[in-house]
């Protein structure tokens, strides 16, 4: 008769069991997350049915248990109400699962086949998300360079995000080079005798990426937080290996199980097949996301008339030319990427939404952060300025614009290799 095991060693094996339920849940619904499900008739519908109790769930318990509002569709992208609370809702659910699995070699114990099954799914879940993130790293829009906007606005009236997403498009070489390292990892992912160098890469670069969600306060927390989480579990089958690599000890084999002998190659190739369909599908529609996007609102876009920066001339509020510094404007940012900045005469400057309708001389400015959006109308004055006028606040706004001159982005300063002294820092 065995012995029975310690309350610890039970302890443990749960925490295991709850651990690697929770992160594949998490995966899900992968792959059909990664996929654009437009084109196909009905597969969007159907998914958003499929989830829909899930959704309902989600909302009861926020709430009933919790006594919040939440949004189930926004999902745990964001660091919303819905996100903590979906992420409180698939704990419990993993620690049913947890419970409910075998004590011994079930579907969840660590030692067993389906636990490398369940890595494998883990890896090509973690790969398939971090891809995107890469890729508009690699070609730099997800940081582009500062605009107009940006460079109007005062430091001290930046958010810590907007700090961040202004240093790193200052540098587009160094953000495409973490982009580089994420598309690189998430490739290295998707093949087995890669995994664990993918592993590697991944968790060293989203714990990067972590610590600047948390010191920057981008509202990406919880997500960065559970890719992390996936990469540790990949890794974690190989931690005896990586300790002896680290501490300089004796090699040890590899514990991943070697694909059954008796597995036929058409099912193999099939599944070698399948993972560089998803993976060229992953890349192919971000690169070509991000490549339009330089080439329509980026840096490779054509000259807009509008973009750049303007001084306010003239501006009445409410038919009163002379206002207090609060109120009147100073100078006006608009960035064809779509984003635009007002900047007041007592120097506090505030960031919009911009949609520019060309056809009808309209711009509408969505505050962003949060509040009721304006529309002002343009017309382009002899002296290449703009005209602007609209409702703004319940007041009638007039403005006339005189184009500044161009205004550098710190990213188009000369490099130097050779510095003489710290200056203009």
């Amino acid at each position: 008769m065995r012995p029975s095991p310690s309350i610890s060693t039970r302890a443990a094996a749960l925490l295991r069991r709850w651990c690697v339920a929770y992160l594949l849940l998490r995966a899900l619904p992968f792959p059909l997350d990664v996929f654009p499900l437009d084109p196909i008739p009905g597969v969007r519908a159907g998914l958003h049915a499929l989830l829909a109790p899930w959704r309902g769930l989600v909302g009861w318990v926020g709430g009933s248990l919790f006594g919040v509002a939440v949004d189930p569709r926004r999902g745990a992208v964001l660091d919303s109400a819905s996100a903590y609370v979906e992420a409180a809702c698939v704990a419990a659910l993993a620690l049913v699962i947890a419970l409910a699995a075998p004590r011994r070699t079930g579907a969840l114990d660590l030692s067993s086949r389906a636990f490398d099954r369940a890595r494998a799914y883990a890896a090509l879940a973690l790969g398939a998300r971090l891809l995107p993130y890469g890729w508009q790293k690699l070609i730099p829009t997800q940081m582009p360079e500062p605009g107009p906007d940006r460079l109007i606005i005062p430091y001290g009236d930046m958010s810590p995000m907007g700090v961040l997403w202004t240093f790193m498009g200052t540098s587009p070489g160094y953000e495409a080079l973490t982009g580089l390292i994420e598309v690189l990892a998430a490739t290295l992912l998707f093949w087995r005798r890669t995994r664990l160098l993918g592993a590697a890469l991944a968790t060293l670069a989203l714990a990067h990426v972590v610590a600047l969600n948390f010191g920057y306060d981008v509202a990406l927390k919880v997500s960065s937080l559970h890719l992390l989480a996936l990469a540790l579990f990949v890794l974690s089958a190989e931690r005896r290996r990586l300790l002896a690599v680290l501490l300089l000890a004796p090699t040890i084999p590899p514990r991943e199980p070697d694909p059954p002998p008796s597995a036929r190659p058409w099912r193999r190739w099939s599944a070698w097949g399948l993972k560089l369909a998803l993976l060229l599908a992953i890349s192919l529609r971000n690169v070509v996301a991000c490549v339009d996007f330089l080439s329509t609102r980026g840096s490779l876009a054509p000259a807009s008339p509008l973009h750049g920066v303007y001084r306010v001339d003239a501006f009445t509020r409410g038919g009163v030319a002379e206002l207090a510094d609060d109120r009147r404007w100073l100078r006006v940012g608009l960035n064809r990427a779509g984003t635009a900045a007002i900047q007041r005469a007592d120097g506090h400057g505030i960031r919009y939404g911009l949609t520019i309708d060309a056809p009808r001389g309209a711009l509408t400015f969505t505050p962003a952060a949060g509040g009721e959006a304006f529309v002002l109308r343009f017309t382009a004055t002899l002296d290449g300025g703009l005209r602007l006028a609209g409702v703004v606040d319940g007041a009638h706004t007039i403005a006339t614009l005189s184009r500044e001159p161009e205004v550098r982005s710190p990213a188009k300063v000369r490099f130097r290799w050779v510095v003489d002294g710290f200056v203009n820092h």
